[in-house]
């Protein structure tokens, strides 16, 4: 066991850890490559506060368990910020991963002391911490700042008075570290957009942010090859209007195989089974992010209405599609679903608390002849039609002897679908929250528990 000095407290699980030069002698753990020790780790039977604090615990058996324990943490480290107790120290380390540019930044704009900017300059960290960014829960990441900025003026308002707001502080942060996080993190494949209720939170200028390329001027150029351009999974939560946003991110990001997208301005309008918003540009600019894609393999939507428009979109990726989910759909205004029977790849189809599925709109999925779809689920439909659908298709997988967990959904469907009359107001809380979201969809979304 090696001999360490922890620079932060114990109960911090997100420290920063020094190692002395012991000599540490080889064991059968200690040759294990990460993806052993993330199997582990992916294993623990816990989740948030529990499940860092499991991972804290590793960090203390070796120097090689502390390496793939900080790896692992810091693979998507702002997703539990409702968490942990000192969780805005993740932004000190950070700081100290800051080149002298950026530290400039921060000193010009009151954010730090210019006492600490030689110290940073000087201070190498034990870990390339932003290296092992592979996850950006954009929120969490925001929320985080927030709170940091309001603890660090509240000790300095007590000695100095700077003379930049809080507010602007707040954006300056955020540009730092976004800029941070495209210079060194070479690993980011997943990224969850979605603003905050925060009132420093500019909505769609903070997703803006996303897209440049140098978070420490804004300009044109800065544009053309942002922290999105490279992206594999994009996870995207429309709950403000992003006329702006929306079509830069379809320029810059054109290489997904994995897109989610939660319609939350919908929300309301699809829990109650009513009229949609009558704006339908958020829905026409996701449709151009979807057809501007080269090679989308996987499409997940929540709260989704206008859905001829969408269908149109991911027609245009019928020769890559494997994977479709609609979750809260409104099929209301939908043509008969003669594009999907052109997805020759498609293996997986869900349709579950959709409504306003009609006979004529499913039929054609029902006669066509699927060479390469194994699987389908439809939960609380109004649509016979589709579950037979469901139905006919589960059942030759058993009869080839394909075997799925919820391969019998599409029996199942018919006890539990909602009667076709019905508002869905008896599936919303007391909060007005969603309780019937599955497990996929809060690990897609990273909705909090």
């Amino acid at each position: 066991m090696p001999c360490f000095t922890s620079t932060k407290s114990i109960n911090d699980p997100f420290m920063k850890l020094t190692f002395t030069s012991t000599e540490i002698s080889s064991s059968s753990s200690n040759d294990l490559p990460f993806e052993i020790f993330e199997r582990i780790f992916n294993n623990f039977n816990s989740k948030g506060k529990e499940y860092i604090l499991t991972l804290h615990s590793c960090l203390f058996v070796n120097k090689f368990w502390s390496l793939s324990t900080i790896k692992f943490l810091y693979s998507n480290p702002f997703y539990y910020f409702k968490e942990i107790k000192n969780v805005n120290k993740i932004i000190d380390t950070l700081l100290l991963c800051l080149n002298r540019s950026e530290l400039n930044m921060l000193v010009e704009y009151g954010i730090i002391n210019s006492n600490l900017l030689d110290f940073n300059i000087t201070y190498i960290p034990f870990y390339d911490y932003p290296k092992y960014l592979s996850s950006l829960y954009y929120r969490g990441f925001l929320s985080i700042i927030h709170s940091w900025i309001i603890k660090k003026n509240n000790y300095i308002n007590s000695t100095t008075t700077s003379t930049f707001t809080t507010s602007t502080q707040f954006e300056i942060l955020v540009r730092v570290l976004l800029n941070l996080i495209f210079r060194e993190c070479k690993y980011l494949e997943k990224l969850h957009i979605g603003s905050t209720n925060l009132i420093w939170d500019k909505k769609e200028l903070s997703c803006m942010y996303l897209l440049m390329s140098n978070g420490l001027g804004v300009s044109n150029v800065s544009l053309k090859n942002g922290l999105c351009t490279n992206l594999n999974n994009i996870y995207l939560t429309v709950d403000c209007p992003m006329n702006n946003f929306l079509p830069l991110l379809s320029k810059q990001c054109k290489n997904l195989t994995k897109l989610g997208v939660m319609m939350d301005l919908h929300r309301k309008s699809c829990y109650m089974h009513s009229s949609p918003p009558i704006d339908s540009s958020d829905i026409q600019n996701i449709c151009t992010l979807i057809s501007s894609q080269r090679n989308l393999q996987d499409f997940q939507t929540m709260f989704f209405s206008h859905t001829s428009l969408l269908i149109s979109a991911l027609y245009t990726q019928r020769e890559s599609l494997r994977f479709l989910d609609f979750y809260w759909v409104n099929f209301k205004d939908c043509t008969p679903l003669i594009e999907l029977t052109h997805f020759k790849q498609l293996e997986v189809v869900k349709f579950r608390n959709c409504f306003n599925l009609k006979k004529e709109i499913c039929e054609p999925l029902l006669h066509n002849d699927w060479e390469n779809l194994c699987y389908v689920v439809v939960i609380n439909t109004d649509c016979f039609t589709l579950r037979e659908w469901a139905r006919k298709i589960n059942l030759k997988m058993c009869n080839i002897g394909y075997i799925s967990d919820e391969s019998d959904n599409g029996r199942k469907s018919r006890s539990s679908s909602l009667d076709k009359n019905s508002n869905g107001s008896n599936i919303i809380n007391n909060n007005n929250k969603l309780t019937i979201i599955s497990r996929e969809f809060k690990r897609n979304f990273q909705i909090e528990e």
